[in-house]
């Protein structure tokens, strides 16, 4: 079954140039509305209680304050040496005509609306700004389509896959415009895939923008609405505070039973994730302390694509997760990659970050995350036994009431100054980040032309990666 083949992105920079930065918080939980959208966010009482009621009344022009998990990358130099962006491409059928981009975009995203007639995606025409070390959205003085919607003419140079996978690792260490939102769509016409037996000419949408305006589950909202399928992930006839209300309301023995479980469990898991670690730099000779770190980050282009369907006949073949067999590939390339430098050990485990949604996303431009550190066994020659550990610990990790607190402190933490939340921030104890992006659901069309794949890059923020 060869399912050990199939190779993912893997992004890992050893850049001492670039120190990272980035963030964390604490102290007792208040709700907090979020006008921007009616998002409800969570924030300490103090200090950002009291910014968040003083800003109104003394700077009226910042806007709305972040929410708790989107201020967390807020801490990012997004204007000046960003850490953490987002960078989708997604390579489409024929050519795009700018002007009918500019248009769709216009009316599905800068001007929806929700049925009270406040923005949708109020987020696109807002930039980041500070007061008293909080990110508030602060509406751009003029917003621009053009200068987010641009087109890169084949007279730049970007005619070729490995010429536009340059292109796009510039764009990854690119600051965003000041006084803008954080977030641009670009359009490469005329890519010729040289690498590879099909070199029929494709257009590429690229979109790029910080991990502070949302993550990628608000990212497949958006493009639901300039696809030819929209996803239900956010409905538009709903708001966020009824569905709160209507979760509340169903309270169940099984539901009671996983509370008291999740009271009892969750001290137990939370002080083995806190103390019982292993320092992966003495564990893992790859894994080089920050300090040791030379050179620069580069992204590296995509091996041929691997059919979803492949990956569908492997997980009903072994009886496993779709999401165990991506990463069991994952350890397998990487084990591949150890072999090809005998000089090195192969570890037995190397420690990845991995994103864990623990709760259901609304369907807006916002950060709902969590994520844990997860052992991989790239040590283990069988790939079998690779793939039938990383199930066992999916299902572990599942049923661990870890992540909901984490989640739930991540919450909290939000809502500390900056200079406290970037060294809690700092990555130290993972050797490598591991994320899947969604991509619309049941959609063979993006921008009314035929979607053929889509690949995204992602940055790693502070720390040692």
């Amino acid at each position: 079954m060869g399912f050990y083949g199939i190779l993912i992105n893997i992004y890992i920079s050893t850049a001492s140039s670039q120190k990272r930065q980035a963030g964390f918080a604490n102290t007792n939980i208040q709700m907090m509305q979020n006008c921007t959208t009616g998002d409800v966010a969570f924030a300490s009482p103090w200090p950002t209680y009291f910014v968040f009621k003083l800003a109104p009344l003394v700077r009226p022009d910042l806007g709305k304050m972040l929410s708790a998990k989107s201020a967390l990358f807020a801490t990012d130099d997004i204007y000046k040496r960003p850490l953490t962006p987002v960078i989708a491409k997604y390579m489409i059928e024929g050519t795009l005509d700018i002007i009918r981009v500019k248009e769709l975009i216009l009316n599905n995203w800068i001007k929806a609306k929700y049925e009270n007639g406040s923005p949708r995606f109020g987020e696109l025409t807002h930039h980041v700004s500070h007061w008293m070390g909080f990110a508030f959205w602060t509406p751009e003085k003029k917003f621009n389509i053009g200068e987010h919607v641009k087109i890169k003419g084949s007279e730049s140079g970007f005619t070729t896959e490995t010429q536009l996978t340059v292109y796009m690792n510039e764009l990854s260490t690119k600051p965003y415009e000041k006084y803008k939102s954080p977030w641009e769509l670009i359009i490469v016409p005329n890519i010729v895939r040289e690498r590879f037996a099909d070199r029929t000419p494709r257009s590429a949408v690229i979109i790029n923008f910080h991990h502070c305006l949302t993550d990628g589950f608000g990212l497949l909202t958006l493009m639901s609405k300039i696809s030819s399928s929209v996803v239900g992930s956010g409905a538009e006839s709903k708001s966020p505070e009824k569905k709160v209300l209507a979760r509340q309301q169903k309270i169940s023995l099984g539901g009671i039973c996983k509370g008291v479980y999740f009271l009892l469990r969750a001290p137990y898991d939370f002080i083995s994730y806190i103390f019982v670690k292993v320092d992966p730099t003495k564990s893992n000779s790859w894994h080089l302390p920050e300090a040791e770190l030379e050179k620069e980050w580069t992204i590296s282009p995509a091996t041929e694509h691997i059919s979803s369907d492949l990956v569908k006949e492997i997980k009903n073949c072994y009886g496993v997760s779709f999401n165990a067999v991506i990463l069991a590939a994952f350890t397998g390339s990487i084990r591949n990659v150890m072999l090809c430098h005998p000089t090195k050990k192969v570890p037995d485990f190397i420690r990845v970050g991995h994103p864990f949604p623990v709760s259901p996303h609304p369907g807006k431009l916002r950060n709902v995350w969590t994520s844990t550190v997860m052992k991989l066994p790239v040590g283990e020659e069988c790939p079998r036994k690779r793939l039938m550990y990383v199930e066992e610990r999916l299902g572990k990790m599942k049923k661990s009431p870890l992540h909901s607190a984490i989640f739930a402190i991540m919450a909290v933490v939000g809502g500390l100054f900056p200079f406290l939340i970037r060294p809690l921030l700092k990555t130290k104890n993972c050797g490598a980040i591991v994320s899947n992006l969604p991509g619309p659901k049941n959609s063979e069309y993006l921008l009314e032309k035929k979607l053929v794949y889509m690949e995204f890059f992602l940055g790693l923020g502070p720390g040692n990666i």
